[in-house]
């Protein structure tokens, strides 16, 4: 019995191995996967993983059926998202997420002051990676 379960152990980690971009575009689907991809980046501590976090409260917001509580939530997911682009600001990946949150929301949330600083930055860095 012993050797059954340390045969499955290994699988079982390697099963929750979710790549969180997969999260991340399922999560503005339906809100329980919104709210999965939020349980699963809520306790890490990357810069990645907190702009993660931000994006999914941002997207938890599209969700939310009071208006107040989807303010709240956007706030506090865009707050998160900023926070981790400052604290790692050459990220093409946080960058890649602000740049599309920013080209998919409404304009009245006035969240579009970075967009043109992020293509131009993306754009640079992708060409850089082709050059390697």
């Amino acid at each position: 019995m012993k050797y059954i379960i340390l045969i499955f152990i290994p699988s079982i980690f390697i099963g929750q191995n979710i790549a969180h971009q997969d999260l991340l575009t399922r999560a503005s689907l339906n809100s329980k996967s919104c709210d999965s991809l939020i349980r699963f980046v809520n306790n890490q501590n990357t810069s990645v993983e907190k702009g993660y976090l931000g994006a999914g409260l941002m997207i938890k917001a599209k969700h939310e059926k009071k208006l107040y509580t989807k303010w709240q939530s956007f706030k506090k997911g865009k707050d998160k998202l900023e926070d981790a682009i400052n604290t790692e600001p050459n990220s093409i990946e946080l960058r890649k997420i602000r740049n599309h949150i920013q080209n998919n929301i409404p304009h009245f949330l006035n969240y579009k002051n970075n967009r043109k600083e992020d293509e131009i930055f993306i754009k640079k860095m992708s060409i850089e990676q082709k050059k390697r």
